[in-house]
C-alpha cells in the first residue's frame, strides 16, 4: 500500500519512543569503542568491548520482548474485544458435515469482482436476502438455544475462510449479534477489528499502544478516537479483506455509523490504492439497508442460491432419521423431498407477503425446526405421528406450526 504523508507520520511518532531506547544503547556502545580507540586500546581490551556489547545485545532483546509483552498486554485490556475467532470457528465446524454448504457465493461474478486480488472492480460491497431468523420471541428464544445458524453468516464464515488462504491479506470480520451489548455496537466493531489488525500487523503496536496510554479511557469507548484508529491502521496494511456480517442485528444508529465509517474509509483512498481495503457488508434486505447501502453494488441472495444448501441439509438429517426409526430409502427421499418443498414454500410465501424480519425466520429454520422435532421423537409410533397430516407444518402458517 501506498500510505500518506499523515499515516506515515502517525505511525513514526509512535516508533521513535521505541527507537529512542535501541539508539540509545547503540550509541553509548559506539562511544565506548571510540574512547578504546582514541585511547589505543590493546586486544583484551577489545575482547572485553565485545563481551559487553554481546551482554547489552542479549538484555536489549529481552528488554524488547518483555516491553511488547506489557504493551500487548495494555492494549488488549484496553480494546477489550469479544473474541471473534471463537465465533468463526463455531460456524465453521457447523459447515463441517456440510463442506460445501455456503460455497455457491464464490464463484458468483459479483463477488468475484470484490474478491479477486488483481482485478478488484468493486471494493464495497453489499450481500443481502431474506431475514435467516428475526427479532420475535419465538426468534430470541430460538437464538438463546443455538438452534439455528443463519443461512447468510454461513456465507460469511466460507466467504472469511476463504479470505485466509490468501497470500500476503489481512482478513478482518465480525458477526453482530441481537442484544449482545459486545456484538452490536460500532464501537465492539472497531475494537475488535483494532484487535484482529494488531495481531497481523506487528508494527501497529507502538501506535496503538501510544493512543492508548494517552486516551485517559480504561477502555476504548470514543468513537471519533476509535474511527482515526481504524483509519490508521488499515491504510498501514498491504491488502485487507474487511467482513462485517448481520448487520440488521444492531440497532440503527449503531448500524449508520458503521456503513458511514467503513464506506467513508474506503472511499477515501487514492486512486493508486483503491483496491487495498475491500469491505463486504452482509444483511438483511430492509429499508434501513436500502438507504445505507444505495450507492453499492449489491449481490441478493434467493431460493434458488440456497436450494441445493437446503437440500443438503435436510439429506443428511434425513439419514439419521433413517437409521433411527429403520426408514426404508424410498420413504426417506420422499420425507426429504417433503420438508425441502415447505420450506421452500416459506420463503415464497414472505415475498408475496413482504414479511418483516419479525415474520419471516426463514428457510432454513424451518427445516431445522421439523427436522429437531422428528429426531426428538422416541418411538416409530410418535414418529408417524408427527410427519402424518394433521401435525406436519405446511400451507400458509406452516412456519408457525413448526
Amino acid at each position: 500500500m501506498i500510505l500518506t504523508s499523515i499515516v506515515w507520520k502517525k505511525l513514526i511518532h509512535a516508533l521513535w519512543r521505541n527507537f529512542q531506547a535501541d539508539f540509545g544503547a547503540l550509541l553509548k556502545q559506539f562511544q565506548r569503542n571510540q574512547r578504546l580507540i582514541e585511547n589505543q586500546a590493546g586486544i583484551l581490551h577489545f575482547e572485553e568491548s565485545l563481551r559487553t556489547r554481546e551482554i547489552a545485545d542479549r538484555q536489549l532483546q529481552e528488554f524488547r520482548k518483555a516491553e511488547s509483552r506489557r504493551q500487548r498486554e495494555v492494549v488488549r485490556s484496553w480494546l477489550a474485544s469479544p473474541n471473534v475467532e471463537v465465533d468463526q470457528q463455531s460456524y465453521s465446524s457447523v459447515r463441517n458435515k456440510d463442506p460445501n454448504s455456503g460455497r455457491w457465493i464464490l464463484s458468483t461474478s459479483k463477488f468475484l469482482s470484490w474478491f479477486d486480488p488483481d482485478f478488484c472492480s468493486t471494493s464495497l460491497l453489499w450481500i443481502n436476502g431474506i431475514p435467516g431468523a428475526g427479532t420475535s420471541t419465538l426468534a430470541l428464544s430460538i437464538r438463546l438455544c443455538s438452534f439455528l445458524l443463519p443461512g447468510k453468516t454461513v456465507l460469511a464464515s466460507v466467504i472469511v475462510e476463504e479470505a485466509r488462504k490468501m497470500k500476503d491479506a489481512t482478513v478482518a470480520f465480525f458477526y453482530c449479534k441481537y442484544m449482545d451489548l459486545e456484538r452490536c455496537s460500532f464501537i465492539s466493531v472497531v475494537r475488535a477489528l483494532l484487535f484482529q489488525l494488531l495481531h497481523q500487523n506487528a508494527t501497529l503496536l507502538p501506535y496503538i499502544y501510544d493512543a492508548a496510554s494517552h486516551s485517559g479511557e480504561t477502555i476504548l469507548m470514543k468513537s471519533s478516537h476509535a474511527v482515526e484508529l481504524l483509519d490508521t491502521a488499515l491504510k498501514s496494511c498491504n491488502k485487507v479483506y474487511i467482513v462485517l456480517d448481520g448487520l440488521d442485528e444492531c440497532e440503527r444508529k449503531q448500524r449508520k455509523e458503521i456503513s458511514e465509517t467503513f464506506i467513508r474509509i474506503v472511499e477515501s483512498l487514492p486512486p493508486e490504492s483503491s483496491d487495498t481495503i475491500r469491505c463486504l457488508f452482509i444483511s438483511q434486505d430492509d429499508d434501513a439497508a436500502r438507504k445505507d447501502f444505495a450507492t453499492l453494488p449489491s449481490l441478493r441472495i434467493i431460493a434458488d442460491d440456497n436450494k441445493a444448501d437446503i437440500t443438503a441439509y435436510v439429506r443428511r438429517w434425513c439419514g439419521e432419521l433413517q437409521v433411527k426409526f429403520h426408514l426404508s430409502i424410498e420413504r426417506t427421499e420422499g420425507l426429504a423431498e417433503r420438508i425441502t418443498e415447505e420450506s421452500e414454500g416459506v420463503y415464497r410465501r414472505s415475498i408475496h407477503h413482504h414479511y418483516d424480519a419479525n415474520r419471516n425466520l426463514g428457510m432454513f429454520l424451518f427445516a431445522r425446526l421439523v427436522l429437531q422435532n422428528l429426531l426428538s421423537q422416541t418411538t416409530l409410533a410418535d414418529f408417524e405421528r408427527e410427519v402424518g397430516p394433521k401435525l406436519f407444518p405446511s400451507g400458509i402458517e406452516r412456519l408457525s406450526q413448526a
